[in-house]
C-alpha cells in the first residue's frame, strides 16, 4: 500500500475561539430557535443548539461545510450571547471534504462520530472526490484536532460512503443531536444527494389504510399499503409495534424503511412455513435503505434480488442497498441474502443472530450474511452471533468484499470466510474466467470467538488481505483458526477450482484456550479431481501472534509437494513468515493484548 500523503496546502494556525465574518445586513434579533446562527456586537458567529448552548466554528472552512452564506445570521445583544454557554467546537460536515492536519501530511476523510479516516492512495481520493480531489482538501489547525479521533484507514472507495454521510448530515442538528427549528438549510452543494428522500409516508398500528392519508396525524396501518403508493425517493416511517404482514416488498428505487421514533418497529414473518421473506428488495429498488428496524423470521430476513436466473441476457441485480442499525434474527435460513450481481451493499451497525430455524443444527446451511457474487459489499461494525452455520461469507466470485470491525461469536461453522464453495452457474466468467470464489477481499479489525469451523477461512481467494483481527477459539469441529480450504464447485468438469493465491495475512492474533484444539493453521489438500490445493505458493505472512493454552500449537501443510506437520519454530521457516511470535498475548477483558510482543496486533 502506498504511503499516500499530501503537502501542497498550508494555512496559518487560527488562535480565536470563533470564526469571524463580515455580515452586511444582519437580521433583527427575535425569538432564537434551535439551529439559528447568532452573533452579537462582535463579528463572531455561533450555532445556537437545542441544548441551549452556542457552538463555535473553528474557521471559515468548517462553517462553509455546513452553510452557503451568512444570510441566516441573527443579531442578538451581548447580554443574550453571554447567557448562552459555549458547548464546544463544530466539526467538519462528514463526507463534505477531506482535511489535512497541519502537523500531519496524511489526507483524511471526515467520517461519523468525529473520526478522521486516512485516504491511503491518490486513486482512492479520485474515486471518492473526483479527478480534482486536490481542491477538496482543507487544512485543519492542530489546535482543533482534539475534537476528532483517528478511525480506520480507507483502502478502497467501498470503505467510505460520501453520499450516505452527506444525506445523513444535512444540518448541524444531526451532528450535535436534538432538533433544529430554524429552517436554515441553505447549505452549499453538494448538499442533498440525488437519491435522498423527498417525501415521507407514516405507518402506525393505530392507523387506517382507508381513512388515513399517510401523514403523521393520519397514518396508514400497513407497510404494504404505504409501499404500494410510494413513489421513488420516499421514506416509509413506521411507528412502534409488530407488523405481521407476510412479505414486505420494496419495488421502487430509493425507498427508505425506518422507524418513526427511537423505538424500533418490528417486521415479523413466519420462519417455519413457506418461503416468504421478511423484507424483499426487488431488482428495480436501487438505493433502498433499511434502518432502525427489527426484522424477525422469514425464509430470509432480508433478501436482495437479481435477474440472474431469469434466463435473459440482462443479469443485473439491485444496487446500492444500505442496511443500518437493524436487528435481524430467528430466520428460517440466512439472515441477509446477497444474490449474484447485487452490488454496493452496505451492512453496518446492526445485530444479526439465530439463523436456521427451519433446519436441523446437525445439517445446517443458514448464514448470518450470505453473499454470492455480490461486488463491493461492506460489512462494518456489526454484531453477528449464534448463527446456525457461517457468520459471513463472500463467494461465487465476489469482488472487493470488505468485512471490517465486526464482533462475531458462537457460529456453528466458520466465522469469516473469504470465498467458499459455489455452483459454477453463479460465476461471471467475463470478469472471472478462473472461477475464483473471492477477489480482493479484505478482513480487517474483527473479533471472532467460538466458531465450529475456521475462525478466518480462505477458499479459492485471489489477493485477499487479512489484517488486525483477533480470533479466539476456532475449529472446534473441523478446520483451524486460520484455514486455507479447497472447493469443489459441484464437481462440474468445466469449473476452475483454483487454489488461494497471493493472500496477505498480517498483524492478527490467534488464541486457542484450554479445551480447544491446538491446531492453529492448516493448508488443506484433497486428492479428488486430480488434486486440489488450498494454497498456491506461499502466503504473505507477517507480524502475527499465535497462542495455544493447551500446549504447543500445531501447524499443518497438507500439500504433497511441501507437506509439513510441526511446531511454530519450523512452521515460520516453512512458510517464510516474518516478525510473528508464538506467545500468550495476555488478552484483557476487552480482548486487547497486554503482552508487549503482541501490542499493535489484533482487532
Amino acid at each position: 500500500m502506498n504511503n499516500f500523503t499530501f503537502s501542497k496546502y498550508r494555512i496559518a494556525v487560527i488562535c480565536v475561539v470563533a470564526v469571524f465574518f463580515s455580515i452586511s445586513s444582519p437580521q433583527t434579533a427575535g425569538a432564537v430557535n434551535s439551529g439559528t446562527l447568532v452573533k452579537a456586537s462582535q463579528p463572531a458567529v455561533y450555532h445556537y443548539h437545542s441544548d441551549g448552548k452556542r457552538y463555535v466554528f473553528p474557521d471559515e472552512k468548517t462553517f462553509f461545510s455546513w452553510y452557503g452564506d451568512f444570510s441566516g445570521v441573527v443579531t442578538i445583544t451581548d447580554q443574550e450571547l453571554a447567557a448562552m454557554q459555549i458547548g464546544g467546537n463544530v466539526r467538519y460536515r462528514p463526507g463534505y471534504k477531506m482535511i489535512k492536519i497541519t502537523s500531519d501530511p496524511k489526507v483524511y476523510a471526515v467520517g461519523e462520530n468525529g473520526e478522521l479516516r486516512w485516504v491511503t492512495s491518490e486513486q482512492v481520493a479520485k474515486d471518492l472526490y473526483g479527478v480534482d480531489w486536490a481542491k477538496q482538501v482543507n487544512d485543519l489547525s492542530v489546535g482543533y484536532f482534539t475534537g476528532y479521533k483517528i478511525g480506520l484507514p480507507i483502502y478502497s472507495s467501498a470503505d467510505f460512503s460520501k453520499t450516505y454521510l452527506l444525506n445523513k448530515y444535512q444540518t448541524l442538528a444531526t451532528l450535535l443531536g436534538g432538533t433544529d427549528q430554524s429552517g436554515n438549510t441553505d447549505n452549499p452543494p453538494p448538499q442533498t444527494p440525488p437519491d435522498s428522500s423527498t417525501a415521507t409516508i407514516y405507518v402506525a398500528k393505530t392507523g387506517n389504510n382507508g381513512s388515513g392519508d399517510g401523514s403523521s396525524a393520519k397514518p396508514f396501518q400497513t407497510i404494504a399499503h404505504a409501499l404500494s403508493i410510494a413513489e421513488p425517493h420516499t421514506t416509509i416511517a413506521i411507528g412502534p409495534g409488530t407488523y405481521e404482514e407476510g412479505e414486505v416488498r420494496v419495488r421502487e428505487p430509493h425507498i427508505t424503511l425506518t422507524s418513526s421514533g427511537a423505538q424500533k418497529a418490528i417486521i415479523k414473518t413466519s420462519a417455519t412455513e413457506g418461503e416468504d421473506i421478511a423484507v424483499r428488495v426487488d431488482v428495480d429498488a436501487d438505493g433502498a435503505i433499511i434502518k432502525n428496524i427489527e426484522i424477525v423470521g422469514g425464509f430470509y430476513g432480508i433478501s436482495m434480488e437479481t435477474k440472474w436466473d431469469w434466463g435473459e441476457a440482462d443479469r443485473s441485480g439491485v444496487k446500492d442497498v444500505t442496511i443500518e442499525n437493524c436487528i435481524i434474527h430467528d430466520t428460517g435460513r440466512d439472515a441477509i441474502k446477497v444474490k449474484p450481481n447485487v452490488d454496493n451493499v452496505t451492512i453496518r451497525n446492526s445485530e444479526i443472530y439465530s439463523t436456521g430455524l427451519m433446519q436441523s443444527p446437525d445439517d445446517c446451511n443458514a448464514e448470518g450474511i450470505d453473499n454470492v457474487n455480490g461486488d463491493n459489499l461492506l460489512v462494518e461494525n456489526n454484531r453477528i452471533h449464534n448463527t446456525c452455520s457461517n457468520a459471513i461469507y463472500c463467494k461465487g466470485g465476489a469482488t472487493n468484499c470488505r468485512v471490517i470491525n465486526n464482533q462475531i461469536w458462537d457460529s456453528g461453522s466458520g466465522g469469516i470466510l473469504i470465498g467458499f464453495d459455489t455452483s459454477p452457474e453463479y460465476f461471471d466468467l467475463t470478469v472471472n474466467p478462473g472461477y475464483y470464489e473471492n477477489i480482493g477481499g479484505v478482513v480487517r479489525g474483527n473479533l471472532v470467538r467460538n466458531s465450529g469451523g475456521a475462525g478466518i477461512g480462505l477458499f479459492s481467494s485471489k489477493n485477499a488481505l487479512v489484517e488486525n483481527n483477533t480470533v479466539i477459539n476456532a475449529g472446534k469441529n473441523y478446520h483451524a483458526p486460520l484455514y486455507y480450504g479447497v472447493i469443489f464447485q459441484d464437481w462440474e468438469p468445466e469449473a476452475g477450482r483454483p487454489a488461494n493465491i497471493n493472500p496477505t495475512i498480517r498483524n492478527n492474533i490467534f488464541v486457542q484456550e484450554a479445551g480447544w484444539p491446538t491446531l492453529m493453521s492448516q493448508i488443506r489438500y484433497a486428492d479428488e479431481l486430480g488434486g486440489l490445493s488450498g494454497l498456491q505458493g506461499n502466503a504473505n505472512l507477517s507480524g502475527n501472534c499465535y497462542y495455544s493454552a493447551a500446549g504447543a500449537g500445531e501447524y499443518s501443510d497438507r500439500r504433497p509437494t511441501s507437506e509439513f506437520e510441526g511446531a511454530f519454530a519450523t512452521w515460520i521457516s516453512h512458510m517464510g513468515e516474518t516478525q510473528s511470535v508464538e506467545t500468550n498475548p495476555g488478552l484483557n477483558s476487552n480482548y486487547r493484548p497486554t503482552n508487549q510482543a503482541c501490542i499493535g496486533k489484533g482487532y
